[in-house]
């Protein structure tokens, strides 16, 4: 009897204007792990479970049914014994007196949490599938969304700034924008082989606050642009529960080849912090 309640999601609950609620079944312990009788006698109210950040679009549902037909359907989050997070669908039917105010409600609440994580599941697949700009650091193969590259150049003169992290061998003059410019081998600590005659500058943008900046990437080698499908993306969160190098976020499998994804917008944060830097980023909109 037990198992079968565990497979019924759902339950059929009687509910009234100060919150509290009587469940006409024991499938709600399966769902909250609170059991019945802890609803019955007032030691847990259904309110006081529902996620906080839920509560105000909980309450403006209820209140527009009341206001209409008296009858809704809402979503939200309830925080279940163990202090997990489930996700709630419920039905619900307000019966007014005479004088319209409020008797009781009834309705049935439907645990559709599997529901919502296939659905998030399927929202990230759809985010990570695009179109990646893939290139060589190494023995290494990376990737960087197309989305974020400016441009692609053979090494210039880089100008040497005092200061600056090892990993940032100072600045080039783009067309005059002062462009700092990062060594994607030092900052990842590849030095396994010596860059090659194809070393080449990616020029990536990303935001900050209202200010769109330009910073570049040395690289070994650019490979190809390739739209990689997000199902056949790792995401590294997934993979290692700590100790993540900062900037990569995912990696790709495909046939023979494993390219790890990065993020320039973490990258650049890290390494200009640094007070030369943040002087120097500031003249490409100053002028200088």
């Amino acid at each position: 009897m037990q198992e079968t309640f565990r497979k019924i999601r759902s339950a059929a609950y009687r509910g009234y204007a100060d919150g509290s609620v009587d469940f006409f079944g024991n499938q709600v312990e399966f769902i909250t792990g609170y059991s019945r009788e802890d609803f019955l006698s007032r030691t847990v109210k259904w309110m006081d479970i529902i996620h906080k950040e839920d509560l105000s679009s909980v309450k403006a549902i209820f209140k527009e049914a009341l206001r209409t037909d008296k009858t809704y359907m809402r979503e939200y989050r309830i925080l279940t014994r163990n202090g997990s997070l489930r996700w709630i669908q419920e039905w619900g039917q307000i019966v007014c007196d005479a004088e319209g105010n409020i008797d009781y409600v009834i309705g049935v609440i439907l645990d559709v949490t599997e529901q919502k994580q296939e659905e998030e599941r399927k929202r990230r697949i759809a985010l990570r599938s695009g179109r990646y700009l893939t290139f060589r650091v190494g023995h290494n193969e990376f990737g960087v969304s197309i989305e974020n590259i400016r441009e692609i150049v053979g090494l210039s003169p880089i100008t040497h700034i005092p200061s600056c992290p090892e990993c940032v061998p100072g600045v080039i003059n783009l067309r005059g924008k002062i462009i700092p410019v990062l060594d994607l081998r030092k900052y990842y600590g590849i030095m396994e082989s010596k860059a090659g005659e194809n070393e080449s500058l990616i020029v990536a943008e990303y935001s900050e606050r209202d200010t769109t900046i330009w910073a570049g990437c040395t690289v070994d080698e650019v490979c190809e642009v390739l739209f990689i499908k997000g199902e056949f993306i790792e995401e590294m969160v997934d993979l290692f529960s700590h100790s993540l190098p900062t900037g990569v976020w995912g990696v790709a499998k495909l046939e023979k080849r494993m390219i790890l994804l990065i993020d320039v917008k973490s990258i650049f944060e890290d390494v200009f912090k640094n007070p030369e830097l943040r002087r120097l980023i500031k003249t490409q909109f100053h002028g200088m």
